[in-house]
């Protein structure tokens, strides 16, 4: 049977403690931006856990920094707002014996009552193709360790929080991963409880929201990138703390400031 590790994103921790917090189930990876670097091991009931603490800031280099401390065959991604379910390491094995041929399984979550809705549900076993990949995030994120190493696979430094751009370090590892043709799908059975109603760079729908926004749109759609401009205006109105005529003068100035080479709002 594969190994599991689960890769748990996170900050300011001063233990452990976040094993049983999150109700871990697997030996586990704790990536800790806090002050200093440190590196400590815990044993737990379920498996052992790392404590890997470190100064840098940026989730897509804390992501990367639990990769490459990483051993197990398949390594699950969480953030430190989730709770597991207590039969989640037989639902990822199942899964990758359900599908030989995949590299990397999305798995679904379960939002808690108070949550912003921003986990797409799953209703169906599907592939995860370029047309339909921006709707995923890393959190439930299974990978095989040989399928990352193979296609040299890592979070972008540029996006996602405590980076230049706050958000889209996840969208970008997928669409390398497509783009290095590895196989994803997405799987119905959720393996965790999210909650992302308090978020370490979520702080809402506003200008600079959207200027990250556009700068991911220029990175990831370089030729249609305004094509998308309508879709993203129209989808977040009602949620934004500007209008519809800011959210796309501030997609715009993102698109132009990736492309020379700035992230200045």
């Amino acid at each position: 049977m594969s190994r599991i590790e689960t890769l748990v994103a996170a900050m300011n921790q001063e233990d452990a403690s976040l094993y049983q917090i999150m109700n871990l189930r697997t030996d586990a990876i704790i990536a800790n931006q806090s002050d200093g670097w440190d590196c400590r091991d815990y044993q737990f009931e379920y498996g052992k856990c790392t404590l890997l603490t470190t100064p840098e800031r940026g989730v897509g280099r804390n992501r990367n920094q639990a990769l490459l401390k990483a051993s197990a065959d398949i390594l699950l991604l969480a953030d430190d707002d989730l709770v597991f379910f207590e039969d989640y390491p037989a639902t990822v094995a199942k899964a990758f014996k359900e599908m030989p041929d995949a590299d990397l399984i999305i798995f679904a979550l379960a939002s808690s009552p108070d949550a912003r809705d921003l986990a797409t549900p799953v209703s169906r076993v599907k592939r995860v193709r370029i047309f339909n990949f921006m709707r995923y995030g890393a959190p439930g994120v299974a990978i095989r360790r040989a399928s990352l190493l193979k296609a040299n696979l890592w979070f972008s430094l540029l996006f996602g929080g405590g980076a230049s751009y706050s958000h889209g370090e996840d969208t970008l590892f997928l669409r390398e991963a497509l783009r290095k043709s590895l196989k994803i799908y997405a799987y119905p059975q959720a393996v965790a409880t999210v909650n992302t109603s308090h978020s370490s760079w979520f702080s809402g729908y506003h200008e600079k929201y959207f200027f990250d926004k556009g700068a991911l749109l220029a990175n990831v759609y370089p030729q249609a990138k305004y094509l998308y401009i309508p879709y993203f205006a129209l989808k977040f109105r009602d949620r934004s703390q500007i209008g519809l005529l800011a959210i796309v003068r501030s997609m715009i100035r993102g698109m132009k400031a990736f492309e020379r080479g700035s992230n200045q709002l």
